[in-house]
This record gives structure tokens, C-alpha cells and sequence, in this order.
């Protein structure tokens, strides 16, 4: 893939687990003339978090392949145990409800091994599934914080601090604009369901949309200006992009999400050579 589609859409799904030391010094720095022919690299330091993790790991004599275990393993627990406090503490059913565990569970274990997470693992495309996993607890702590009356800022701390955490799905800037739109539609749901004055709600829901910005900032902050640097010295740039994303979307489906496919393009023939790529 050309250096402007990977640059406009950020990191991809995808972290090559070898040599970690490497691949932590290139992740410091938004420039680096020694890698990606010394185009711009903001979107990688969102991926530094995870980086450290492979590194500190690495240290302690660990091989890439089990680092990668380990991290996976890690994204399927979590996943499971989100979903868990979901369902056991949050909107479905109430601590009284005496079936609350055996749902819990079953649904637990659905989650975390459902056909998106077990398609996108074993390719090795695991930073999308760093925010799959806490999925759960963000739509918790949003409904908490949207249908409380009360001036509550706990919530917004645990969303500061899990937006940092999902930091390495976010690099790919799709996953942002992906969320956002999620936490609309489950806002108005909750508008609907609770009759909460709609003011107040969007209030809450700009709140919650700039502390999760907030907490990527050291980021995006560099991320967005050398994007709007490079859009504003390339003449078909939003031709090049359009062409792009209808050529990676056009056999996305529900169905395909749950037939073990969520992106159809991985399957298809003509990927290699085509001209966008």
C-alpha cells in the first residue's frame, strides 16, 4: 500500500511482534528518516504502548511468538471479563436476578471467542481487539454517566484511562470514527429508553467524546497537523481516499461478520496487485 493511504488512515491492525527493541525506537519519534522513506509517523507512537509491553516482556527473556501468546491471551480474558461486568453490573439484568450468572457467563465466553475476535487473532490482527475488549465497560460507564443525575466524574476517569489503554487500536483512525458513531446510536437509545432531556444528554456525550480525545492527544495532537500539512500539498488526495475506502468496504456485511469474516477484503482475490494497493 502507497505511503498516502497508509498515512491517512493511520496504523493498520497489524504489529509485527519481531525484534521489539527495533520496534520501539521507531516508534518514539514522528519523524524517522530511517524508516517509512522519512514520511511523517504520528500514528505509530499511539501503538508505543503495546510496543513497551512486547519490550518489557522481551527483557525478561521472552520470545516474540510468546510475548504474542501472552497477548492475545490477555485480549480474550479481558474481553470475557468486560462482558461479564456488563452484563452483571450493567444494563441487561439486575444483581437480584438470580440467572444474572449463568447469562453472564455463557455470554462471557460468546464474547470473547465470537467469530470477529477468533478471525481477527489468528491472522494476528489484534489492535483492533484492544478496544473489543473494554468495549463493554466504555458502554457501562457512558450509560452511567448520560443517565446519572448527579455531577459523577468517576466514570469519566475510568474513560480517561481506558481511552489511553485502547490508544494502540485508535492508531488506525477508522476505529475512532467507528466508536464514536456506536456510542451515538447507544446515546439516542438511552435518550429514547429513559427519557433524559435530550440538552443534557448531548452535554455528557461531548464530554465524553473530548476526554476520550484528551487522553490521545499526545498523539493525535501531531497526528492531525502533519495530515492536514500533507492533504493541503496533495491535489487528489479525496479522490485517491474515496476510491480506497469504497474498494476495502464493498463487500463489508453483517453477514460476513458472522460467518468469521469481518473483513471480506482479507478473502478477496484481486487484492494482490490492484492498483490502490
Amino acid at each position: 500500500m502507497n505511503n498516502l493511504s497508509l498515512y491517512a488512515v493511520g496504523f493498520a491492525d497489524y504489529l509485527s511482534p519481531i525484534e521489539p527493541p527495533k520496534n520501539l525506537s521507531i516508534s518514539i519519534y514522528s519523524y524517522n528518516f530511517l524508516y517509512n522513506w522519512g514520511v511523517d509517523q504520528s500514528y505509530l507512537i499511539a501503538v508505543l504502548p503495546l510496543k513497551l509491553f512486547y519490550y518489557l516482556f522481551f527483557n525478561f527473556g521472552l520470545s516474540p511468538k510468546t510475548i504474542t501468546l501472552v497477548f492475545f491471551s490477555n485480549i480474550i480474558f479481558i474481553s470475557q471479563l468486560s462482558f461479564f461486568y456488563f452484563i452483571k453490573k450493567g444494563i441487561l439484568l439486575k444483581d437480584h436476578n438470580k440467572n444474572y450468572i449463568y447469562v453472564a457467563t455463557i455470554g462471557s465466553v460468546l464474547y470473547g471467542i465470537s467469530p470477529y475476535t477468533v478471525t481477527m487473532l489468528i491472522p494476528g490482527h489484534g489492535l483492533t481487539l484492544i478496544l473489543y475488549s473494554v468495549f463493554p465497560i466504555f458502554v457501562k460507564l457512558i450509560y452511567k454517566f448520560i443517565g446519572d443525575n448527579k455531577n459523577n466524574v468517576t466514570p469519566l476517569i475510568f474513560i480517561f484511562v481506558l481511552s489511553i489503554y485502547c490508544a494502540p487500536s485508535f492508531a488506525n483512525i477508522g476505529i475512532i470514527y467507528v466508536l464514536f458513531s456506536a456510542l451515538l446510536i447507544f446515546v439516542i437509545s438511552i435518550i429514547l429508553a429513559n427519557s433524559i432531556k435530550v440538552s443534557s444528554a448531548a452535554y455528557r456525550f461531548i464530554i465524553i467524546i473530548l476526554i476520550i480525545l484528551l487522553a490521545n492527544s499526545w498523539w493525535l495532537l501531531p497526528y492531525f497537523y502533519s495530515l492536514n500539512q500533507y492533504i493541503a500539498n496533495s491535489k487528489n488526495t479525496a479522490t485517491y481516499m474515496v476510491d480506497l475506502i469504497d474498494y476495502a468496504s464493498k463487500d463489508a456485511s453483517l453477514l460476513n461478520i458472522l460467518l468469521g469474516k469481518p473483513e471480506s477484503l482479507l478473502y478477496m482475490k484481486d487484492i494482490v496487485g490492484h492498483s490502490l494497493y
